[in-house]
């Protein structure tokens, strides 16, 4: 069973020193039997927190790029797809490959306290949470998926096999070391 992930992000050269580590077992959750099922799951854990945070117009009623009218029209009804004052179209921003990739290689900078709502997403609850390093160095070896580099690819990737309709028709993904872990492999990174 796999119960813990450790990820580092961007290629080799520009590397950080941090690595994201992500666990299960604290929650009673005996973990995932495929490397690919874990893999899966936090990445589409990780794109509810990025369409919360970056897509949802609606998450994101609020902030300056909304107009008042819309900001209004949204907290009168969440579904609202076009504003009763000017007749905007009200919908949320278009998933872009880089930006989440982005996403994911800003998640390296934070830290179990500055994760976010770790607790709820876009009415998802999540499979994986962010942990400390004192978990992790007290947790079996047998349980961690270790993605030495190139993270924020194979999360790409993973999203892209768990929600194929996000898949741009001139997508950059499909290098990754995802393969290898969907056969439940571990790449070697030698």
């Amino acid at each position: 069973m796999f119960s813990f992930i450790m990820m580092s992000c961007g290629y080799v050269e520009n590397c950080s020193t941090s690595f994201l580590l992500y666990g299960t077992e604290f929650m009673g959750s005996p973990g995932f039997e495929t490397r690919g099922e874990a893999i899966r799951e936090l990445a589409l854990d990780i794109y509810a927190k990025y369409f919360d945070e970056r897509l949802s117009t609606y998450e994101n009623r609020y902030s300056q790029s909304v107009k008042e009218c819309c900001r209004t029209a949204l907290i009168a009804d969440n579904k609202a797809k076009f504003c009763a004052q000017c007749g905007s179209h009200i919908k949320n921003k278009e998933f872009d490959e880089e930006r989440f990739m982005e996403y994911v290689l800003e998640l390296q900078n934070s830290t179990c306290d500055s994760y976010g709502e770790a607790e709820w997403a876009h009415e998802r609850s999540f499979a994986w949470w962010p942990w400390s390093m004192l978990e992790f160095l007290d947790a079996p070896r047998d349980s961690l998926i270790m993605i030495a580099e190139n993270a924020e690819h194979v999360m790409l990737d993973a999203l892209y096999d768990a929600m194929p309709e996000l898949k741009p028709s001139d997508s950059m993904c499909g290098n990754s070391d995802y393969e290898k872990f969907k056969e439940n492999k571990q790449p070697s990174y030698r």
